[in-house]
């Protein structure tokens, strides 16, 4: 069966970015499981420099103040707390806390503002998750394979993606249009939609149909699921090598079934999921099934400021399906509008 990258390929490409930092709305955890707990550390960082501040300043006390020996830190909040305008705190006691604070901010900024990328890896190429954008999120995104199966002929595709709602507070819902055949530039192409939820525990789940409208034609049906994925925090940091693994796992007609199935037509539900380690703050390397082969890929969001996600697999590593191992690279771009 001759098979191009499905539309999910791009959708899911485009949703695995992260925070892209163009406006204030940051929808990391929404889109990707890699959450964005270096920024939750910067912002913490920038909170206890302005408590430093306000301890230094609230009473006169300069910067330069160095004076009496330090109190123990569960003295040192019983003393804060009996403090009151009519009975004010020490320059000792002041002096303390803002010892105490500038202790802390220098554990969080161990994770220096340079190291936060505004792109995430993302943790699949062929098949989906249960992640998602919010109100204003937009991506594009490009896909090219060396062959497609059972020719030697090469293959792209582009796409749009776009989300309505929010599945934090609601639902998300994704709408996304795919370019089937960039050598024949608009005559091909289909309509993909998903709606999705985030639980507590860093859980998802989500239900979608591609190829859901058509024009043109398609060389794969109409293609509905149902997956969920998870977040499991490895590290306490993001930052760390190796500190997060996601696991998504799902069902669905179409093409998710076996090639034989396909072939026969058969109207029998296959089953898919992949797992992806991220093996350091913008990288990540992931294995999936897709229902009908193997892929191994790995995604890399090479430039800090600039957010991009490259993802290279391939794609029919064991055989089960079609005539060898092919070669795709999707390349991803994605922002919030508000």
């Amino acid at each position: 069966m001759k098979q191009h990258l499905s539309p999910i390929a791009i959708a899911s490409l485009v949703l695995s970015l992260g925070p892209f930092g163009f406006t204030s709305s940051v929808f990391a955890g929404e889109l990707s499981p890699v959450e964005n707990d270096n920024i939750a550390e910067t912002c913490q960082a920038c909170q206890l420099e302005g408590a430093i501040v306000a301890e230094q300043t609230a009473f006169g006390l300069s910067p330069e103040f160095s004076g009496g020996d330090r109190a123990n830190p569960e003295n040192l909040e019983a003393q804060t707390q009996e403090a009151t305008p009519e009975n004010p705190p020490t320059a000792q006691q002041i002096e303390q806390r803002t010892s105490q604070l500038q202790q802390r901010l220098q554990v969080l900024q161990s994770n220096p503002l340079q190291q936060i990328y505004l792109g995430a890896p993302g943790t699949s190429s062929n098949t989906p998750t249960a992640y998602g954008g919010s109100l204003g999120s937009v991506g594009v995104g490009f896909s090219y394979q060396e062959r497609t199966r059972y020719t030697d002929k090469n293959d792209g595709t582009a796409g749009l993606v776009f989300s309505l709602g929010n599945p934090q507070t609601a639902v998300g819902f994704d709408v996304g249009v795919t370019l089937l055949d960039l050598s024949d530039w608009g005559d091909r192409g289909s309509f993909n939609f998903k709606l999705h939820k985030a639980l507590p525990q860093d859980f998802a789940v989500a239900v979608g149909i591609e190829n859901a409208l058509i024009w043109g034609f398609s060389d794969a049906d109409t293609s509905t699921y149902a997956v969920g994925s998870k977040r499991f925090r490895l590290k306490e940091s993001s930052q760390d090598p190796f500190s997060r693994l996601s696991v998504s796992l799902g069902f669905g007609n179409g093409r998710f079934r076996t090639e034989d199935q396909v072939q026969d037509d058969e109207g029998s539900i296959g089953v898919f999921g992949s797992v992806a380690l991220q093996i350091l703050p913008a990288a990540s390397t992931f294995v999936e099934w897709t229902g009908q082969d193997l892929n191994l890929g790995a995604s890399i969001a090479p430039f800090r400021d600039f957010p991009v996600v490259i993802t290279p697999t391939l794609s029919d590593v064991t055989g089960t399906a079609g005539d060898g191992t092919r070669f795709t690279i999707g390349v991803g771009y994605g922002l919030s509008l508000f």
